[in-house]
């Protein structure tokens, strides 16, 4: 009993330091920013696919994510099949949009001001380099804009707040929402299973399998097209 007391005072004294060791949505998305930026350049295939999950694993929900990107049908899913789906869909989006390495060059990652949204913080980013677009951008067809050769992304998070930080609910790129994207990505791979979840499960996991079982060989690939060619040198006789 004597303890109580004492554990509340400890609690009263730490709690407003725990509080200020949050960090602000900026400071939180500046460091995952960069993180994401550096594991996506990484040019090993099998590895740039770990560090991205273990990274995207820890700034989304996963479990919220995957059954929001499943829109309307995650109601026809059975408890076992929405374990199965949520348990592969980072996965898949992984080996999808880091199929290649982000060529970096000179990239500026500017984080705006954040403005409340209901339950979410809406914060404003700009990430620019000096290189080719990324395979999302390409994929959801954004017309970044083009100044003196640097590709620009106008990107806005939405954040949720956790006990220790927070995670990514959803961002816009260029505009449109990556979330109603996914939803509309993965309602095409349901309907072109004949809107069976067992049967979408298990094409996804085959292309899951199938970009690791290629990784390897599409690295070779990749340093033969990016080998510097040399000139044969002539001789005089």
């Amino acid at each position: 009993m004597r303890l109580r007391p004492l554990f509340l005072m400890f609690f009263l004294l730490v709690a407003p330091c725990l509080q200020a060791a949050q960090p602000s949505p900026q400071e939180w998305l500046d460091v995952r920013g960069k993180e994401l930026l550096k594991v996506l350049s990484e040019k090993n295939t099998k590895q740039r696919f770990a560090k991205t999950l273990r990274l995207a694993d820890n700034v989304f929900n996963s479990k919220e994510l995957s059954r929001l990107a499943l829109g309307r049908f995650w109601i026809e899913f059975s408890d076992e099949q929405k374990a199965k789906y949520s348990d592969i869909f980072l996965k898949y989006f992984v080996v999808t949009y880091a199929s290649s390495p982000l060529p970096l060059d000179s990239v500026s990652f500017k984080i705006g001001k954040s403005v409340p949204s209901g339950k979410d913080i809406l914060v404003r980013t700009t990430v620019a380099w000096n290189t080719e677009e990324n395979a999302l951008q390409k994929d959801m067809q954004a017309e970044a804009p083009q100044n003196n050769g640097k590709t620009a992304i106008d990107l806005v998070f939405a954040l949720r707040k956790t006990n220790d930080g927070y995670y990514i609910r959803d961002f816009q790129m260029e505009g449109k929402s990556v979330l109603l994207f996914l939803r509309g990505k993965m309602e095409k791979e349901y309907t072109s299973c004949e809107y069976s979840p067992d049967k979408m499960i298990e094409e996804m996991q085959k292309k899951i399998k199938t970009a690791v079982a290629n990784a390897d060989t599409m690295d070779k690939m990749r340093a033969q097209r990016t080998k510097p060619k040399t000139k044969a040198i002539k001789t005089q006789k």
